[in-house]
């Protein structure tokens, strides 16, 4: 499970703090912090300035973890089919 650290909510609200996840940029594996806008809550890494699609601050919220998808990516041994 992603180790998650702040206070309950959004930030910005008077009396909560943001919410940071550690290690969780899928584009650089750095931290992942959330910061707010005047119109919107949104997960941004620390690192690398990576923002997060509203899918993967979704599933980083209720699982822990950014879904990445591996569609297209070659596996090692994996060999091709067709000519």
């Amino acid at each position: 499970m992603g180790t998650a650290v702040g206070g309950k909510g959004g930030a910005g609200r008077k009396g909560d703090k943001p919410m940071l996840y550690l290690k969780k940029c899928p584009k650089c594996m750095g931290d992942v912090y959330e910061s707010r806008d005047i119109y919107q809550t949104f997960l941004t890494c620390a690192q690398c300035g990576f923002y997060l699609t509203p899918e993967q601050e979704a599933h980083l919220r209720r699982y822990g973890t950014v879904e990445t998808k591996t569609a297209g990516v070659k596996r090692a041994g994996a060999q091709r089919t067709g000519s």
